[in-house]
């Protein structure tokens, strides 16, 4: 399978993560199970489809979830994907955070009569790097045209993620001065999830893309990564991927996100091959 990667634009930094193009002439169907992680997946097919936990698709998006979804291509394929933050996807697709969650969605439910002319541009151009550059003007249209989150949610889910999911709910709140009902409430709302199982998530994402890159101890990970101790991490390993660290690292390939070298802080680089 050829992958080709690419960044957003610098006026998309914190609403989109990273654009991927995959294609793939092997009629062979290839199932894996994709992990959660603190972010939202749009697919935009060009050719092919999928079948997500045994349902079929084409574009699709794909929100926060907690446990592994199995997907399987169906034939040869050619896709874009855009991996959004949530409140990237919640300015992109038009829909609060809570709809998607544990969801996968069509894309023509979302985008309505954008979705075909979106799709035939994008199979109508020649490279990798003209898609991208035309679904950042896209995402970026898009963007522009959303109400923005208060701005209690967006500090909140800043702070998150600047301490990878290890700040307590409660100091959380009281950096913002308000309840921590209120917090999650408003929180959840918009991004999908309340912000102490955002913060597990955000955890669990971190130490999981540690154990891909350098595979180490699980204790120590576990304490760099906010864990009380590896107890805790297993425990939070199993709930996400239904198997232990050692297990999954030994038959489950990286997803495409772990390839990235913090493409947030990365400002529009030509696309580039990853693998064939």
């Amino acid at each position: 399978m050829q992958v080709e990667l690419a960044a957003p634009s610098c006026t998309l930094r914190g609403h989109v993560l990273a654009y991927a193009g995959f294609a793939s002439r092997d009629p062979a169907p290839v199932r894996r199970a994709e992990l959660p992680f603190g972010g939202v997946a749009v697919i935009l097919a060009l050719d092919g489809g999928w079948l997500i936990d045994g349902e079929a698709f084409g574009s699709f998006a794909g929100g926060l979830t907690e446990v592994p979804v199995m997907t399987e291509n169906v034939g040869a394929a050619e896709l874009v994907q855009i991996d959004l933050t949530p409140l990237g996807a919640r300015a992109l697709l038009g829909v609060p955070g809570r709809e998607l969650t544990g969801a996968v969605v069509a894309l023509e439910d979302l985008l309505g009569r954008e979705l075909p002319l979106l799709v035939e541009r994008l199979a109508l151009t020649a490279s990798w790097a003209a898609r991208f550059a035309l679904l950042d003007a896209f995402v970026a249209r898009r963007v522009a045209a959303a109400t923005p989150v208060g701005a209690d949610v967006a500090r909140a889910f800043a702070r998150l993620h600047e301490t990878h999911g290890a700040l307590r709910v409660d100091a959380l709140a009281r950096e913002l001065h308000c309840s921590t009902r209120h917090l999650s409430r408003r929180f959840g709302e918009a991004v999908g999830l309340p912000p102490k199982a955002y913060a597990r998530l955000l955890r669990f994402e971190r130490a999981a893309a540690r154990l891909r890159a350098a595979p180490c101890d699980l204790g120590r990970v576990a304490a760099e990564c906010g864990y009380a101790d590896q107890a805790h991490f297993n425990r939070d390993f199993r709930a996400y991927t239904g198997t232990t660290p050692t297990a999954l690292l030994a038959t489950t390939p990286p997803p495409v996100r772990d390839l990235r070298s913090d493409p947030s802080k990365t400002v529009g680089p030509p696309a580039r091959t990853v693998g064939a």
